[in-house]
């Protein structure tokens, strides 16, 4: 079951990752998205996403830090992605 887009005017003002995190509190076991064959439900997703951001974080990414990587984001955010 895929949820509902968030209403247009709903989406206004807000942030990407706000809206996100909106989303996966309304509707958390509606699939967000599939992969390879595998389901992700909004809820997994979500944190998926929320210890990608503290991995970042905690790497010194943030407002105002640089987008450049020496590493690929790929393989130093994997174990965070892979990790249930």
């Amino acid at each position: 079951m895929t949820a509902p887009a968030p209403r247009r005017e709903a989406r206004s003002g807000r942030s990407i990752h706000r809206l996100f995190a909106e989303q996966a509190e309304a509707v958390p076991l509606f699939t967000a998205m599939v992969h390879a064959g595998k389901e992700l439900r909004y809820r997994e997703l979500n944190a998926q996403a929320n210890r990608i951001a503290r991995l970042l974080a905690d790497r010194g990414a943030g407002r105002g830090s640089s987008s450049r990587s020496p590493r690929s984001p790929r393989r130093s955010c994997w174990p965070a992605c892979s990790a249930s």
